[in-house]
């Protein structure tokens, strides 16, 4: 599906995208998920351990009055960007944390 959303957008050949166990050791410069709240707080680990140290995460597809938790909840590995609000979606966005 994204793959096609991609080719609609006429940019499919400018990502790479890879299912889980296609890619168990992938660090990506940018991890997006546009999925609904409760899979965001169960995927928190394995979301996090996909995005390189510096990366950038995106989060969508998450109710305004959600967006606050799932910040907090991903504050803990990345730098938070202020929440973006549309409508009554939010988008979630931050930069991963570099630990020396």
């Amino acid at each position: 599906a994204s793959q096609d959303n991609a080719n609609r957008n006429d940019i499919g050949d400018l990502i790479e995208l890879y299912l889980p166990q296609d890619q168990p050791e992938l660090e990506a410069d940018v991890v997006l998920a546009n999925i609904l709240a409760g899979p965001l707080r169960e995927l928190r680990e394995i979301i996090t351990a996909y995005c390189k140290p510096g990366g950038k995460l995106v989060l969508s597809g998450i109710l305004d009055n959600q967006a606050q938790e799932i910040n907090d909840l991903y504050s803990q590995d990345f730098d938070m960007e202020p929440i973006e609000i549309d409508g009554e979606w939010a988008r979630v966005s931050g930069k991963r944390k570099i630990n020396f």
